[in-house]
């Protein structure tokens, strides 16, 4: 009797009406699986060109050399905002390369010490590739009377470096060095 049934009620039944209800319902779960994988593609994209700033110190007592590299080591490239040096919590200012170069001056005062340094500039605007190693600053100290190792990396441990970028996404991120453990 069951079966009876079931054959009277799909021989009353409208296959038009149904075949268009089905290929709605069909084309709705289409629709909605593209919108998903749309979103998971471009959640995907996002990751893939995250950026990473870090700091690289790099110091060599036996011949008095010291020097901090910044590095992009992340999976896209940075687009930088705003490049601060930061010396015992006072912001210093200037144009181009002068925030470094005080800040050498204000931890190594020339009246004290001889050295040559050397500064590289990395400002707002700059949009920085995938592993490039960007030299932020470097002193040599001369033989003639150097200070000492531990006197150079208390000093540099009085300045940091904050850098706000972002990806190609648009996606903010901020470097701190004070986030960072130093030597």
């Amino acid at each position: 009797m069951d079966c009876i049934f079931i054959l009277d009620w799909l021989e009353m039944q409208e296959w038009d009406v149904l075949t268009g209800i089905s290929s709605v319902v069909i084309a709705l779960c289409a629709f909605l699986f593209t919108l998903w994988s749309g979103w998971r593609v471009h959640t995907h994209n996002k990751l893939s060109v995250k950026p990473h700033l870090t700091t690289w110190i790099t110091t060599d007592a036996n011949k008095h050399y010291y020097s901090i590299d910044l590095l992009n080591n992340g999976l896209g490239p940075a687009l930088i905002d705003r490049f601060e040096v930061i010396v015992d919590g006072q912001l210093l200012f200037g144009n181009a390369t002068e925030p470094v170069e005080n800040a050498i001056k204000t931890l190594f005062p020339e009246n004290h010490y001889e050295y040559r340094s050397s500064v590289g500039l990395v400002g707002s605007g700059y949009s920085m590739p995938v592993n490039e190693k960007r030299l932020i600053a470097s002193v040599h100290f001369s033989n003639v009377n150097p200070p000492l190792n531990e006197h150079v990396i208390n000093q540099i441990k009085r300045c940091s470096i904050k850098i706000t970028y972002k990806s190609f996404y648009g996606k903010k991120y901020t470097y701190s060095s004070n986030d960072e453990v130093f030597l």
